[in-house]
């Protein structure tokens, strides 16, 4: 009977260390699986990182054509502004002058100070 106990005794024995083993195993699995979520995270997050890297680098290269877009259309606009300006300051001028020439009754091309012209002889504009 001594030996029955003793088998008996060494089979519960043996099942606790099997429930034991068991146990940590399954232990070992979930800090395993854990493991790799934290690895798969990780390297996500890298990702990210690098396309937000990737993406503040194409944006700010992207507005930097755009500045450069907006610089060529405003040089072009103000030269363009400054032609229009300048034609439009001409043709006052010579809107003047005519007026001026009409007014002392004087040919065109001729001086503010010239003699008039006889009856008859003058332009009419």
């Amino acid at each position: 009977m001594a030996d029955e106990t003793a088998v008996s005794s060494a089979n519960s024995e043996i099942s606790s260390v099997a429930d034991a083993v068991s146990e940590l195993q399954r232990r070992l699995d979930h800090a395993n699986d854990q493991l790799r979520q934290v690895n798969v995270m990780r390297a996500t997050e890298l990702e990210i990182g690098r396309l937000l890297v990737e993406a503040q680098r194409f944006s700010d290269s992207y507005l930097a054509k755009l500045e450069e877009q907006v610089h060529q259309i405003l040089g072009k606009a103000e030269a363009k502004a400054a032609q229009i300006l300048l034609e439009a300051t001409q043709e006052a001028q010579e809107l003047r002058r005519h007026a001026l020439q009409a007014k002392l009754g004087a040919a065109p091309d001729h001086g503010v100070g010239s003699s008039a012209p006889a009856p008859g002889s003058g332009t009419a504009l």
